[in-house]
């Protein structure tokens, strides 16, 4: 794979903002910000429920606070958050795979699309459809249009057994849709990125030149006796590099986010796809 450019953001310091902006109103730690158009945020909250959406100047504009229950508009623990219908309308899902559609303008409540859809990953296809990747491990995927019905599915085979008989278990996903509708998806820590395309049923493994720092995955995976000991697996994870998100960027570039645990920082990697695939 040819490697273009890398680049690097450590964590050491501040970060001077140019305008000073109250935002005591986050109450809340973000796990996933998505943007529309006119650099409006929606920050999720998943241990709190809460979806808030900002200006592109950081002010409030509303907030969906999200109750387990099965009553419309109930959510919890919300994981992925689309803008669809030309940004017009917002769908969120759930930590238990329920969807449901939001006025993206002014946050009230539309629909409920499913109350459960078993995914892992939720990704917009087009404007009135998305993709739901059901199981990471066997890479079977649906797409589903606004009602929450399924209008195509295709479970590729598995091509390169060897991927599977790796010990050690990484299972940190980012997944990406190029222009021509090709999945990018990746697995864990591995320097690689699997395409699929639709109905077809194997894939191809992208190899990825590795970043400064890279760490490789230990060959064992952690002791099982030690799962539920916060300590031991949290230095497990930390071991090791972790590849966090995947950007597809212009007609045939991704931008792949590393996280290297020491030194602390995201190494940003910029690799040409098209040509070398």
């Amino acid at each position: 794979m040819f490697f273009l450019l890398t680049f690097s953001l450590s964590f050491y310091g501040s970060i001077e903002l140019t305008k000073e902006t109250d935002l005591s109103y986050i109450d809340h730690p973000v796990q996933f910000i998505v943007a529309n158009s006119r650099g409006e945020c929606f920050l999720l909250s998943f241990s709190h429920s809460k979806v808030t959406k900002v200006s592109a100047e950081g002010e409030f504009l509303y907030q969906i606070q999200g109750r387990f229950g099965q009553g419309p508009g109930e959510f919890a623990r919300p994981r992925y958050a689309l803008l669809m219908n030309h940004g017009q309308t917002l769908l969120i899902a759930d930590l238990k795979g329920r969807m449901t559609l939001f006025n993206e303008r002014t946050g009230e409540f539309i629909k409920t699309v499913s109350r459960f859809e078993p995914s892992c990953i939720f990704l917009k296809y087009d404007e009135t459809h998305f993709l739901s990747i059901i199981n990471a491990s066997d890479h079977l995927f649906k797409i589903l249009n606004l009602d929450g019905e399924t209008v195509h599915s295709w479970f590729p085979k598995k091509r390169y057994f060897d991927h599977y008989e790796k010990e050690v278990w990484t299972r940190s996903y980012a997944v990406c849709l190029g222009p021509d509708k090709k999945i990018y998806f990746q697995e864990g820590s591995y320097p690689e990125i699997l395409l699929f395309e639709r109905d077809v049923n194997f894939y191809k493994t992208i190899q990825l030149k590795w970043p400064k720092y890279y760490k490789k995955a230990p060959e064992k995976d952690l002791d099982p006796k030690y799962r539920f000991n916060k300590v031991k697996v949290q230095e497990h994870f930390d071991s090791y590099t972790h590849l966090k998100n995947l950007f597809y960027i212009g007609d045939k570039y991704i931008l792949v986010v590393w996280y290297i645990h020491e030194p602390y920082e995201i190494s940003m990697d910029l690799y040409n796809i098209q040509d070398n695939q």
